[in-house]
C-alpha cells in the first residue's frame, strides 16, 4: 500500500517556531533544507508522471518543478524527462519551451 505524501502546513510551522522564540530557525521553506537528492528522485518521478499524466500536464509539471527546485541542472533533467516520456509528452515538452 502506497503511503500518502506528507503535506506540511508552512503557516502552522512558522507559528510554532515563533511561539518557541527560536531566532535560529529560518522563516522560509526551501528544498535545499530537506536535502533532496534530485538527480536520483526526479527520474523516478518522471516515470510515474509519464505513466499517469496527459502530455500537456506532464510538460507543465516537469518544467515548473525544474524551474523552481532544480534550475541549475534543468537541461540535464529535461533530457532525462524526454527520454522517459511518451511521444506525445515529448512534443508537449518541446511546445512548452522545455525541449
Amino acid at each position: 500500500m502506497a503511503s500518502k505524501p506528507i503535506q506540511i502546513d508552512r503557516v502552522k510551522v512558522r507559528a510554532e517556531v515563533r511561539k518557541l522564540g527560536n531566532e535560529y530557525v529560518a522563516d522560509e521553506g526551501c528544498s535545499w533544507q530537506v536535502g533532496v537528492g534530485w538527480a536520483r528522485v526526479l527520474p523516478v518521478w518522471f516515470e510515474l508522471l509519464s505513466a499517469t499524466a496527459a502530455p500537456k500536464d506532464y510538460a507543465e509539471r516537469i518544467t515548473a518543478l525544474l524551474s523552481r527546485h532544480y534550475s541549475y541542472r534543468q537541461a540535464e533533467m529535461l533530457t532525462i524527462a524526454r527520454r522517459i516520456a511518451t511521444e506525445d509528452q515529448r512534443k508537449a515538452l518541446v511546445d512548452s519551451n522545455g525541449g
